[in-house]
């Protein structure tokens, strides 16, 4: 019985649940005598501590979500943590749980409307926690833009968040807050496929991102023309017009010219003028229309 005790306690930082005590053979009168000798220490309701009675940093994480019980997970600020995202750790602990519940001391609880996919679950040090890439979303709904570039960059140096495989979890949600901010910080870091040729490019590029999937090809070679933006799914084209190389009769001529034999494909062309990009809100809409468009006429 004991050994069984202490080796469950041993996968987890020393803690062990009451259930899992019941599991391998303690009754409620040993429990309490053994919390009352000392060789049980309570650490949260349910949660106790085998033999000593410190808590390291890993061990006030995982009792705050073995308190919680089936399910719940490390999340937010102290998901960010542990998977190093940010340097501090705060003490209250964030748990993402199921379904509502009271409050524990030192415990913050979220239950979100969209729980965490199979893939956004994992386990780090015997804890379970959301992913990184969950993390990362989750974190966008209680930080600034500044904390949350400074997560992606330390995520990028560990090698645990790649900006283009986050898009993924940005998966929309009524309600859902950090989405928009989460998806404001990636499109400064999502390189584009193929290089872009200019900064309008790199404008549209990165209002694509914010948007979130589906991403289009860049620069692509379509017939005997380059289109900029391409959406193949779709059959939606995108050109972005600069002022300084769209505004001349000459530069109208050549571009319907090439327009026309796109279309004569099938695609859908789409310009957009520099003046757009100017309105980022008002760009974005436009940006979703376009889709939304293009998704129904396929």
């Amino acid at each position: 019985m004991r050994r069984r005790m202490a080796k469950i306690a041993a996968g987890q930082h020393g803690l062990i649940t009451t259930p899992q005590l019941r599991g391998v053979g303690f009754g409620k009168r040993t429990i309490h005598r053994w919390a009352k000798d000392g060789r049980l220490h309570r650490v949260r309701r349910g949660v106790y501590l085998v033999g000593r009675p410190g808590l390291t940093q890993r061990s006030r994480w995982l009792a705050a979500v073995l308190a919680e019980g089936d399910g719940a997970l490390l999340s937010h600020l102290s998901a960010a943590a542990l998977h190093r995202l940010l340097e501090r750790d705060p003490l209250t602990v964030d748990v993402t749980v199921r379904s509502n519940r009271r409050p524990r001391d030192g415990i913050r609880l979220h239950t979100p409307s969209l729980q965490p996919a199979a893939a956004e679950r994992t386990t780090v040090n015997a804890i379970p926690v959301t992913s990184p890439a969950r993390t990362f979303v989750d974190l966008a709904s209680m930080v600034g833009r500044r904390t949350l570039t400074d997560a992606l960059r330390a995520g990028q140096r560990h090698g645990d968040l790649e900006p283009l495989a986050l898009l993924p979890s940005l998966r929309p949600s009524r309600g859902r807050r950090g989405v928009a901010l989460a998806r404001e910080v990636l499109s400064a870091y999502v390189p584009a496929p193929r290089p872009v040729r200019s900064g309008l490019e790199q404008e549209y590029w990165e209002l694509c991102v914010e948007h979130g999937p589906p991403l289009p090809l860049v620069n692509v070679p379509i017939a005997s023309y380059e289109a900029d933006f391409v959406w193949a799914g779709l059959a939606l084209i995108v050109e972005t017009d600069g002022d300084a190389w769209h505004r001349t009769d000459v530069d109208r001529v050549r571009d319907a010219e090439r327009d026309a034999v796109h279309r004569a494909l099938g695609y859908t062309v789409v310009r957009v003028p520099e003046a757009e990009l100017r309105d980022r809100p008002h760009a974005l809409a436009a940006h979703r229309e376009r889709l939304r468009q293009a998704a129904e006429r396929r």
